[in-house]
Parts: C-alpha cells; sequence; structure tokens
C-alpha cells in the first residue's frame, strides 16, 4: 500500500490505519526535537458526510486552540464510525458529523414539581447546528491524567482517594477508572496538554444523544444496570467502556452515569432561550448569571432514595431522570468542597471529564 505525508497543524501528524469498516487515525504530538513523518493509508468508511465548512460562531468564551485535522484532498471523508488514537494520551476519539439535531427537552412543564427557575433549564428544546468534529469515546481515566502530572503540567487531584475506596489513585488497580476530584480548571489544563480541549455543552449534548432526539444515549429504554452506572448500584466509580450497551449513537460511551462531566460553557439557566443557532459557545462571562458556574453533563453512578435534594436541582428527581442526555448540572469552576454533604454529593468525588477537538483548522 502506497503511503503519503499530511501536514497536520502544530507538527501534529496523523496515521490512518484501515480498520473493518471503521477508520482509525494516531495523532503524533512531535516534541521540538524532531518531527516523525508518518504513514497514511486510505480511510474506509461506511457512511461518507459531506465536505465540512466552517460555520459561523457565537464568539462567547473563548475555547484554547486544539489540534486538528487538515483533511487530505484525496483521502475519504470520515463519518460515523470514524475513530482517533492520541499518541500523546492514548485516547480513543469518535467522529461526529457536521449537521442539526435536536437540543434541550420538550417536557410538559408541570406547574406543582417546578420548585426552581432552574428545575427546566434544558427548555425550550431547539435545533443547533454544528461543525464537524471529535470527542473522547471513554472519559479521562487516572493512568491518562498521571501523564500530565509526570509531565508537571496537570496539578494531583485533590483528593486521591474514591468515595469508597482508601486508595484509588495512586493504586495502579483503578488506572482504566475515570479520574476524579478534578475541578473545571485541572479539566482544562489536561485537555490543552493532550492537544484537545473541553467540549462545548452543545458538543457533548450531540454526541450523547445524536441527532433524534433520544432521551438516552442508547435511545430511550428505561437504564438498567447493563446500560450504565447508576443508581448507586455499585456505590463508586467503574471503568471506563464497562458499558458497551449504553454507547451514543457516535460509539461514545459512559455519557450517561459513572461521573459527571465538565464541558467549556458558563451556565446560565435561560441560555436555551436564546442561545445562537450555529455552534453555541455558551453565555458570556459578563451576561447576568454568568461568571459564577460551569455547566457539568451527563450524571453520576450516584444516587440517594428519599434525598432532601437532587444533584443539581432543588426537589427530588429519581434516579433515571438523573442521567438523562439532556438534563444540565452546574458547578464553580474551582470548587474544592469535598465534604459527603457537599454539591454534588460526595463533593467533586463524582465529577471527571472528557475531551473533544475540531475536525476542521
Amino acid at each position: 500500500m502506497n503511503s503519503k505525508l499530511v501536514r497536520v497543524q502544530k507538527r501534529i501528524y496523523v496515521r490512518a490505519v484501515l480498520l473493518g469498516l471503521n477508520s482509525m487515525l494516531v495523532i503524533s504530538a512531535c516534541n521540538s526535537s524532531g518531527n516523525r513523518p508518518v504513514e497514511v493509508l486510505p480511510s474506509n468508511t461506511s457512511q461518507p458526510i459531506a465536505t465540512l465548512t466552517s460555520l459561523p460562531t457565537h464568539a462567547s468564551v473563548p475555547i484554547s486552540p486544539q489540534a486538528s485535522i487538515t483533511p487530505d484532498a484525496s483521502a475519504t471523508t470520515y463519518g460515523i464510525g470514524s475513530m482517533l488514537v492520541s499518541e500523546k494520551d492514548d485516547a480513543v476519539l469518535v467522529f461526529v458529523p457536521q449537521g442539526e439535531f435536536l437540543m434541550g427537552s420538550d417536557d410538559e412543564i408541570i406547574p406543582e414539581i417546578h420548585q426552581s427557575p432552574s428545575y427546566y433549564d434544558n427548555q425550550p428544546q431547539h435545533t443547533v447546528l454544528l461543525d464537524a468534529f471529535w470527542i473522547d469515546k471513554f472519559e479521562v481515566t487516572n493512568g491518562q491524567y498521571k501523564r500530565c502530572v509526570s509531565e508537571q503540567v496537570c496539578d494531583l487531584p485533590v483528593i486521591l482517594k474514591s468515595p469508597t475506596r482508601s486508595a484509588y489513585y495512586n493504586d495502579s488497580v483503578f488506572d482504566d477508572y475515570p479520574v476524579i476530584y478534578v475541578d473545571w480548571y485541572k479539566a482544562k489544563a489536561y485537555c490543552e496538554w493532550a492537544g484537545r480541549r473541553l467540549p462545548t455543552e452543545a458538543e457533548w449534548e450531540k454526541a450523547a444523544r445524536g441527532t433524534d432526539g433520544r432521551i438516552y444515549p442508547w435511545k430511550d429504554t428505561l437504564p438498567n444496570d447493563v446500560l450504565v452506572n447508576y443508581n448507586s448500584l455499585n456505590r463508586d466509580t467503574t471503568p471506563v467502556g464497562m458499558y458497551p450497551g449504553g454507547q451514543s449513537p457516535y460509539g461514545a460511551e459512559d455519557m450517561a452515569g459513572n461521573v459527571w462531566e465538565w464541558v467549556n460553557d458558563w451556565y446560565v439557566d435561560t441560555y436555551y432561550q436564546n442561545s445562537p443557532r450555529s455552534n453555541p459557545m455558551g453565555p458570556d462571562a459578563g451576561e447576568p448569571n454568568s461568571g459564577h458556574a460551569r455547566v457539568l453533563r451527563g450524571g453520576s453512578w450516584y444516587y440517594r432514595e428519599g434525598s432532601p435534594r437532587s444533584i443539581f436541582r432543588f426537589g427530588v428527581l429519581p434516579a433515571e431522570v438523573l442521567i438523562r442526555s439532556d438534563l444540565r448540572g452546574w458547578l464553580v469552576p474551582d470548587y474544592d468542597d469535598t465534604g459527603i454533604y457537599g454539591k454534588p454529593p460526595l463533593g467533586l468525588g463524582t465529577v471527571g471529564f472528557r475531551c473533544a477537538m475540531s475536525a476542521i483548522p
């Protein structure tokens, strides 16, 4: 098979590997000591997509530069099932094509349970148009995070244990478990070190639910212990990728349950009422009620029946609601309360993250 070179931003080199009907790419982050040319093989994707075109972006909270793919003119276009593997942290990324999707909820507002202004902060449901992007297939793990710490770029998690384990982060047994006890700034620093960024809230939701308005990543079947780690069934985190039956239409896993995930956006409970249609990046930090908290998505493993309040709402929500793909959470970005009564429950012990990157320069 013939080889050829592809130039990628920031001296990033890409290696495309034919893998069944999926395409697998390897990003090689080269240091200043020299560049390594890599072989490029043609990609064979079952669902080619239209040429990617840059859409107007709502310029609010800037997203730090990240490694992006510069498509080769003769290369096959990417589609659902295409994947990347980063040589920086071995993260697998899945491809989300350009296009529209339904964001938010159209559930009926029930006045008798409308206990706070943020209870229906995921309304109205609205159509959003996004550029194509890549997102981590799994949540960032302890093992991956350790690489960033070892290069003295990332700070250690504020707590090295997990809610029920006396040893967690420093125990290699848990290297494939999601890193926890990291605030928004730590998550952002890691993604930038890895050549990526935190996903926007809109990117996260599309990656989780696709284009058909489904309630959960796996569609609308009620959650169970085969699909997701939720409802305190395991009483703690589980290894990433343990629930492949619960993956999203694009192949992203653990987007419901296990740990809440930081995204880039500031949180405003009324943002959906006037958010941009194309590539929304969240409210400006200077907007009313903004600049205080960042958005969390996906829910976690934790749920306590009869709790006096849900994780991010006043009033009690059923466990199956707390992991819906349209549910929004929030937390101050430098949150450091690790007490059992912190917010969310168990402090940052139920919070992690994954990274993303744009598919066009």
